[in-house]
């Protein structure tokens, strides 16, 4: 009698092999990716602050204009106040004797230091009010090195000065930035009461308008930017004072629909006031006439409104 046994399959090992090399493989490549993921956003983080951080600061040292005696017959007061890192910030304060119910605090750009807005106070001093500047953490003479986190922080101690050194009311501060500094005055509103805000040649965010002049910058999620992103738009959805936004019509450097994207995302009371034979920064100069103009009826609705609120 012959006995039939069946044959060893010898497909079926080399099936399972073939199966786990496949799981094997994809194991591999799955691990791979969440690898070179993770790579890339430390990399990320670690490669594009200090990159980030060149672009968007460009401090100037203290030169000759420091030793500005006065500003349109007003005297320059120079403050020095500490910050809570330790590090002494440095503004200059000119006392109006006109309007002495109203300063302006201004915040100026990433470019140079107060004494590149001398312009810029000559003509907010003309409007009748007194006017306090200061120079961000690494910036003329104040101590440290410019951060977004210092932009942010520095606003605020320039504004508790002027209610705890200077003793104005937080309804007689009007916020003033430029540039850059309009974020420094929307972190100054969302933490500080305001009589009023104005923004000139603002950006609607950090990471748009980076993007816009470096398209590299797609290639990173906008979660891997440096913090905070100062986003002016959603700043500006939040409550806050009257205000009023001013942009140059031919503004290469941050293009007037970001004034368009800020305006819509604001809140009433508001105002926006094209100049239309300015750019980034000549707005002041090249329309002074103009700009003295609205600034000063700005502020003189932002007091009325005061006066008239319980």
């Amino acid at each position: 009698m012959t006995c039939l046994l069946p044959l060893p399959n010898m497909a079926q090992p080399a099936r399972r092999e073939g199966r786990l090399s496949k799981i094997s493989s994809l194991t591999y490549w799955r691990n791979l990716i969440v690898f070179a993921v993770g790579c890339y956003v430390a990399i990320s983080l670690l490669a594009v602050s200090p990159f980030y951080r060149y672009l968007l600061f460009l401090p100037f040292p203290a030169g000759a204009e420091y030793g500005l005696k006065e500003l349109n017959g007003l005297a320059k007061e120079d403050v020095f106040v500490k910050a809570p890192n330790g590090n002494t910030l440095h503004g200059w304060f000119f006392k109006n004797k006109g309007i002495d119910t109203q300063v302006i605090l201004v915040s100026h750009g990433s470019m140079g230091n107060i004494s590149s807005r001398i312009s810029l106070a000559k003509q907010l001093l003309s409007t009748g009010r007194s006017v306090f500047l200061y120079d961000y953490e690494g910036y003329g003479l104040s101590e440290g090195e410019p951060s977004l986190q210092a932009l942010c922080d520095d606003g605020v101690i320039a504004y508790d000065f002027l209610v705890e050194r200077k003793k104005f009311r937080p309804d007689q501060i009007a916020v003033y930035g430029e540039s850059l500094g309009c974020s420094a005055s929307c972190k100054i509103v969302s933490r500080r009461k305001c009589a009023g805000m104005i923004l000139q040649s603002g950006y609607s965010s950090l990471v748009s308008v980076a993007r816009e002049r470096y398209p590299l910058l797609y290639c990173w999620p906008e979660s891997c930017f440096p913090k905070p992103t100062l986003d002016n738009v959603a700043m500006l959805k939040q409550p806050h004072p009257p205000l009023l936004i001013i942009h140059g019509k031919a503004d290469g450097l941050v293009p007037i629909a970001h004034a368009a994207m800020n305006y819509a995302a604001a809140q009433d009371p508001k105002k926006l006031v094209i100049f239309e034979n300015s750019g980034h920064v000549d707005l002041v100069e090249g329309e002074p006439a103009k700009f003295t103009s609205v600034v000063a009826g700005f502020l003189d609705e932002c007091q009325t409104r005061s006066k008239s609120t319980p």
